[in-house]
């Protein structure tokens, strides 16, 4: 589910970067910056560098687990679905003579998450079924916390930016437990 979420977001991105330079064969790519020894990604060179930087639950919204008839007087119960946000950081990864353009990408994918906040079914019919919305919205880091970042991925400096896309629903449909039906108070069996 989180795959399908960012390459949601991925494709979208890439469209509207290729719109504005349609001879690229793709502005983003969702991937490391760098491979475990620390060398760089070279597929990742003089693009947008989509990186998953953290997994975490929502817990601002409560869902209640639901219930579905097994047969006539049993029913079942499944586990409320759990909400992820998943915080994307965008790397800007042009060096040299294209450090320019790396700030001018940077900037046309502000400009995207400011046009484009929410991913719903209407904007997106490619969106997985399972997903109700998305919504995207810029976070902030200190310089001590993009410090960090850079060194848990093991790579310099590069200018970046980075995003919460919020609720993205887990579900199971395990069967948690079973239930007999309400029978009516003081009524026949």
């Amino acid at each position: 589910m989180i795959q399908q979420a960012c390459e949601l977001i991925r494709n979208r991105l890439n469209a509207f970067l290729g719109s504005v330079d349609p001879g690229s064969d793709g502005w983003v790519v969702l991937a490391n910056l760098v491979d475990h020894e620390g060398k760089p990604f070279p597929g990742a060179d003089n693009k947008m560098v989509m990186f998953l930087g953290n997994v975490e639950y929502e817990a601002s919204m409560s869902l209640q687990g639901r219930t579905a008839q097994l047969n006539g007087t049993t029913y079942t119960s499944v586990a409320a679905p759990r909400l992820i946000n998943v915080w994307m950081m965008f790397f800007a990864n042009f060096y040299n003579q294209r450090y320019g353009d790396g700030l001018d990408m940077l900037s046309r994918t502000i400009s995207f998450f400011q046009q484009y906040p929410r991913f719903t079914h209407d904007s997106d019919p490619a969106m997985d079924p399972r997903i109700e919305k998305l919504t995207v919205e810029m976070v902030n880091l200190d310089f001590t916390q993009l410090n960090y970042v850079m060194s848990m991925i093991g790579a310099k400096y590069l200018p970046m930016v980075c995003y919460k896309m919020r609720m993205i629903p887990f579900t199971s449909e395990a069967i948690q437990g079973t239930v007999p039906a309400v029978r009516r108070a003081g009524g026949p069996e």
